[in-house]
């Protein structure tokens, strides 16, 4: 059993065949958690950062609408469905009318709308 966890903090990791990939990770009784996994599978961190704090106000890539942190934190209280990544926020009406859309219009609108690829981690 664990002792101490810290927060996540942006991590850059480096494979067995020498890529190199920003991922986020934590320490548990300072040690990476990659490392109590398995550094062959997960990689090995070799840079860290905190992340970044999220900007004071947030504003819907498809209708514009701006939304502030509190905001936010209210749309989470009330179960309402939104999305935010990295370049993207969607607030939760574009949200529900984004996923009804065919896997064409939406790669359309990510395009048009020029929306990075993102790597996620499982």
């Amino acid at each position: 059993m664990f002792r101490k966890m810290s927060d996540d903090v942006r991590v850059v990791k480096v494979f067995r065949d020498g890529t190199r990939r920003v991922h986020h990770d934590h320490t548990v009784d300072g040690e990476w958690d990659t490392k109590r996994k398995g550094t062959d599978v997960f990689g090995r961190v070799i840079y860290w950062m905190a992340n970044p704090e999220l900007p004071e106000e947030i504003e819907c890539v498809m209708c514009g609408e701006t939304y502030t942190s509190d905001d936010l934190k209210e749309l989470d209280d009330m179960g309402e469905h939104y999305h935010r990544e990295e370049g993207c926020f969607l607030c939760p009406d574009c949200w529900d009318n984004f996923q009804r859309l065919p896997l064409e219009e939406q790669t359309k609108i990510a395009i048009t709308n020029g929306w990075k690829e993102v790597q996620h981690e499982d």
